[in-house]
């Protein structure tokens, strides 16, 4: 008369008083963490944007109808998500303080810029020497080199013209400059220095 096998061993209960968390996690603990992560959204893939496309498109139309408020959402909707392989993920730069003091030093070298341009411009006696500047760039980070670009163009006087990524150079035409050298000491110290503080602090060692 066959026998019927023995039952299987039971398996020991896991020991309660280990307290969760305080172990490697598990493959559902893992699998929790992970689905809390928040994830951009498909429909609003720059929230920020869509909000001042709205504001933007109100100040422009100058009524708030209900037709106008849809238009607005419809192109906060429409235009992000139609330029989503286009823009690069958002960056939150660090020392607010700097950002305001190089804020401010910016606004002062275009109100400081504007005067001298309107005097070459309307005086006769005026004898412009342009320039052109090749300026080694210390930075790395796309987003301020993006702005040290934007900034110098925004001056008037000068014009940033092209950016070399192979050599990490940028070539700007200024419309008078006397001494080459010292401009572009100028521009390193007072642009390209602090945006390096701003977007790539610590500096590499």
């Amino acid at each position: 008369m066959n026998m019927p096998p023995p039952p299987p061993p039971s398996s020991p209960r896991p020991d309660r008083s280990v307290v969760a968390g305080s172990g490697p996690a598990t493959a559902p603990e893992a699998a929790v963490g992970h689905a809390r992560r928040l994830r951009p959204s498909r429909l609003l893939p720059r929230p920020l944007l869509s909000a001042l496309l709205v504001i933007v498109w109100l100040l422009l139309v100058q009524r708030l109808g209900l037709a106008d408020i849809l238009a607005a959402i419809a192109v906060a909707v429409v235009v992000p998500y139609a330029v989503r392989r286009f823009l690069v993920d958002p960056v939150l730069p660090r020392r607010p303080a700097l950002v305001l003091r190089f804020a401010a030093t910016v606004l002062h070298d275009i109100v400081v810029a504007n005067l001298v341009v309107a005097r070459i411009v309307v005086s006769p006696a005026s004898n412009p020497k342009p320039a052109w500047l090749t300026i080694d760039l210390a930075l790395r980070d796309p987003h301020a080199i993006t702005l040290l670009a934007s900034v110098i163009t925004l001056t008037p006087g000068t014009v940033s013209c092209a950016i070399d990524e192979a050599t990490h150079r940028l070539y700007v035409h200024a419309l008078d400059c006397a001494d080459p050298e010292a401009m572009r000491r100028d521009i390193q110290q007072r642009y390209e220095k602090p945006l390096k503080e701003i977007f790539e602090w610590p500096p590499e060692s």
